[in-house]
């Protein structure tokens, strides 16, 4: 091997190739595990608790937010003094009271949780929103986006989900978030109730305004007229897991209906 260059001994250019690879692997190994961090958060792999440093510092952030009694996480009093039973009635954020939205956020980063509630409460601004997260955004980020946070309440879902939720995706856990919401509160008044997910989801009117000129009942939207509940992998899966191959053999060949935005009556809906 022909000799390093002049000024440099063998031994230390031996010394600085190592340092440097040395850097590079954990440079490497830093990357991976963020990496790897990141698609357990997206993919509901991990509970919130487990989640790292990046959800504890995500959660001390917001740690501010626990001061309104519309921010806070679900089991805890609005006074932080006792916490609330799961099976507890939460009390409603302000606005319209014959109007609520419930929204699944679970998986989803506070980017997301921001285009909907901007998009939602600009198109809809006297409406009420329930938001069913993991982590809740910082107050700040909020008001930054100008986002009304009296028309707006958090509540943690609790952790872990019960079977079969918890061997599923958290992302695919609605159905029961929306059931467990929804069986604790007696929600008088509400006339109006949106379902639906938060990720992918953004308005450019009042949803409420159209429904409310439609007949009483339940509303969903058709994806493409060609998708099936049995051509669809995931939708295949999940009913044949919550109810049983004989039903999903039945349902196989009816058009696929995403569960991602439901709205109606409140009585037919609920």
């Amino acid at each position: 091997a022909s000799a390093p260059s002049s000024g440099v001994s063998g031994k230390q250019f031996c010394c600085a190739c190592i340092i440097f690879l040395g850097t590079v692997l954990v440079v490497q190994v830093c990357v991976l595990v963020t990496l790897v961090r990141r698609l357990s958060e997206v993919n509901g792999l991990v509970s919130p608790a487990d989640a790292g440093a990046t959800a504890s510092e995500a959660l001390r952030a917001s740690s501010a937010a626990s001061a309104s009694p519309f921010l806070r996480p679900l089991g805890q009093s609005s006074d932080g003094a006792a916490p609330v039973a799961l099976d507890a009635e939460a009390p409603l954020p302000a606005g319209d009271s014959q109007r609520l939205a419930v929204a699944a956020a679970v998986g989803v980063g506070t980017e997301a949780i921001l285009v909907f509630l901007v998009s939602f409460l600009r198109a809809s601004p006297s409406s009420r929103v329930v938001m069913l997260v993991d982590q809740i955004p910082s107050t700040a980020d909020l008001e930054a986006e100008g986002v009304d946070i009296t028309h707006v309440a958090f509540e943690r879902i609790p952790w872990p989900l019960p079977p079969p939720w918890n061997s599923l995706p958290s992302s695919d856990a609605r159905p029961w978030l929306f059931k467990n919401y929804l069986e604790r509160q007696r929600l008088q008044g509400v006339q109006l109730l949106q379902l639906s997910d938060v990720e992918d989801v953004a308005f450019q009117a009042d949803p409420f305004v159209w429904v409310a000129g439609q007949q009483p009942g339940v509303h969903l939207f058709a994806d493409e007229p060609s998708l099936t509940v049995g051509g669809d992998g995931k939708t295949a899966k999940l009913v044949e897991l919550c109810y049983s191959s004989q039903v999903l053999q039945q349902l196989s060949g009816k058009p696929l209906l995403p569960p991602g935005f439901v709205i109606g009556t409140f009585s037919e809906v609920r």
